[in-house]
């Protein structure tokens, strides 16, 4: 495929999630904008790694403290 033709397949289909988008509460926008980061960083992520990058660690990813003894 040609460059102008994916960038206008790219035009398409970001002129039809906006306009989707729009009919939306703001909430559901919001959510729409996090979901759509997400899935950017985890291609990238991906890319990263498939190019032999170690992948970035996101804060889900570090190791978690144990528990404190006395917490509630």
């Amino acid at each position: 495929m040609t460059m102008q033709k994916e960038e206008e397949r790219q035009n398409r289909v970001l002129k039809e999630i906006i306009d989707n988008a729009k009919e939306l509460p703001v909430e559901s926008q919001n959510l729409l904008l996090i979901l759509a980061r997400g899935m950017v960083f985890t291609r990238n992520c991906m890319m990263r790694t498939k190019a032999g990058a170690p992948p970035r660690l996101c804060a889900a990813d570090q190791p978690r403290m144990p528990p404190d003894k006395h917490s509630a």
